[in-house]
């Protein structure tokens, strides 16, 4: 019996009798980054302090920052962990630390709390007893829901040197929560996040401070999603290429080969609100699709690319360029136009091939690369603060989860998520022209069944198809092989 896996399909050979199924392999690998600092390029931002007026699991604060790596993430729940200072309710300018390095955080304000060495045991708390879980402590309470309240007070008893915390809430508070709280916070120890698990939550610490940075009001601690910040470190940079194979910025790999205008990367906070948006083509090939067009839309500018060995291949703002103008020496990359005052550079590597760049500076490099007919797109080299709030079928940034259009909910099947980013009509059209299925028109998604029986029929066999992908990265190697045998063209490996 042979097994061989290629990325979204899986061939049994037994006796002659072949069979496959469909799968799809996570290649998320993401690396923790304890050491950041979420304020913007190291200045302050605005954070509204609210009042939840203490109910039973908002946080006994709540956090709303304005500006930042954590703008658009609402109401964050929020702990005091300094019972010598106030704070009101109000906007501050403050400065923001990651708790998993204490350190940092104490060195720089090294009388800001009491007892620094206990804030990675509130990051365990946050995750495994924050307010509203509910608790069993023998002999006490069962099926308690924590309150606000207890939550607070036992954050208080880890950090604070405060002798009597529970006098600030007097009859308010199960004693035996809180101790039970503390305890289990101690004996658990410090809290690593997991990059893998989206769902788990990090402290960050908030101060307010003045030029000399003397502390001004008290410190907070507010609960955040890994996934709404960058302490996760992830690989990969967003592709989409062959017929069509689409991967996410964490690197997982999946198919949608839905025929219509697809919305790959959106990106409204580009350089400060200029914006980005990255829309792409599919077009049939038998019982398969490809990328035929992309377009991506910087300001008030759109750049378009089309695939084929055609005379005009690519637009700016709908009027059409030629190549063969370019001229191009040692193949080297020549300035072909400019997008939002971007520069596109341009090379063809061959009759077949050519290459489009756009330059965003420091390394950040958006590729389109033709082969034939098919058209792929790579981000190179993205940073944080250009692409923090891109979504669309890139996924998030950075974790690559696959959100829908509301931002919150995750679509796990890769036809649901693909159909959910098909550009809508009330969307701007960023290609020269109107083909295929349009919203509200659905995309047209070919037979899973009839993909696998023509994939079964192929002239082109696995070991032709390896030989053809003999040069190919070996990152790339499984789906070069699936398109060779998709479109029974071994020159179909020149895409990769």
């Amino acid at each position: 019996m042979m097994r061989v896996i290629y990325n979204n399909f899986v061939f049994v050979t037994l006796i002659g009798i072949s069979s496959f199924q469909f799968g799809y392999a996570n290649d998320v690998t993401c690396t923790l980054n304890p050491i950041y600092n979420l304020n913007e390029n190291g200045t302050e931002v605005t954070a509204t302090v609210l009042n939840t007026d203490s109910g039973d699991d908002d946080g006994y604060y709540a956090l709303n920052f304005a500006e930042g790596n954590l703008e658009n993430c609402g109401e964050l729940k929020a702990w005091c962990i300094d019972l010598e200072r106030r704070i009101g309710f109000k906007d501050y300018e403050v400065d923001i630390f990651s708790s998993l390095q204490p350190d940092l955080f104490t060195t720089q304000y090294p009388d800001a709390v009491d007892k620094p060495q206990f804030i990675p045991a509130i990051n365990w708390l946050i995750n495994n007893y924050t307010s509203g879980t509910e608790v069993t402590v023998p002999d006490c309470v069962t099926n308690h829901s924590v309150t606000d309240r207890e939550f607070q007070l036992a954050v208080w008893t880890l950090i604070d040197d405060e002798t009597d915390p529970a006098s600030f809430f007097p009859g308010e508070a199960e004693e035996c929560v809180i101790a039970f709280l503390v305890q289990e916070a101690i004996d658990s120890g410090p809290f690593v996040p997991d990059c893998t698990n989206l769902e788990q939550k990090i402290g960050l610490i908030i101060v307010v401070d003045d030029a000399d940075l003397n502390v001004l009001n008290q410190v907070l601690i507010t609960e955040v999603d890994i996934a709404k910040t960058d302490i996760c470190e992830c690989n990969g940079n967003p592709i989409v290429e062959g017929d069509p194979h689409f991967k996410t910025w964490a690197g997982e790999n999946y198919d949608f080969h839905g025929v219509c205008d697809l919305v790959w990367l959106k990106n409204p906070k580009f350089r400060n609100g200029l914006g980005m948006d990255i829309h792409m083509r599919t077009a049939r090939m038998g019982m398969w699709s490809y990328v035929s067009n992309a377009a991506i839309r910087i300001g008030e500018d759109i750049f378009e690319i089309v695939g084929g060995e055609v005379e005009k291949n690519f637009w700016i703002n709908g009027v059409a360029k030629e190549t063969a103008e370019i001229s191009n020496t040692e193949l080297q990359m020549e300035l072909a136009s400019t997008i939002s005052g971007f520069p596109i550079y341009f090379k063809e590597t061959s009759s077949k091939q050519r290459e489009f760049v756009i330059d965003l500076g420091e390394s950040e490099l958006i590729v389109f690369k033709t082969w034939k007919s098919f058209v792929s797109v790579q981000v190179q080299k993205a940073k944080h603060n250009d692409f923090k709030n891109s979504v669309g079928l890139v996924g998030s940034f950075p974790q690559g989860t696959k959100l829908a259009r509301d931002n919150i909910s995750v679509v796990g099947e890769a036809d649901a998520f693909g159909q959910e980013w098909q550009v809508l009509a009330s969307e701007k059209n960023l290609f020269h022209n109107i083909v295929g299925p349009q919203h509200p028109e659905h995309c047209e998604i070919p037979s899973h069944v009839e993909m696998r029986r023509r994939l079964l029929d192929s002239i082109v066999t696995i070991e032709r198809a390896e030989k053809a992908c003999t040069n190919v990265d070996k990152d790339a190697m499984d789906l070069c092989v699936f398109d060779v045998m998709a479109t029974n063209d071994e020159l179909t490996a020149g895409a990769y």
